[in-house]
């Protein structure tokens, strides 16, 4: 899944369970997972801008 726009971000959001892959560590694929800042900033940005 493609990460690189705003589009993108909010479409995996709403439809590809973004926030779960991010918190199981199943994304970024073959990098380090997210750190617990990140995937709340995630979050919070779901929750507030979408």
């Amino acid at each position: 899944m493609s990460l690189i726009s705003y589009n993108n971000v909010k479409e995996a959001i709403q439809n590809r369970n973004l926030i779960d892959w991010n918190e199981n560590g199943s994304i970024p694929i073959n990098k380090c997972s997210l750190s617990l800042t990140q995937i709340k900033a995630i979050k919070d940005w779901q929750i507030g801008r979408i």
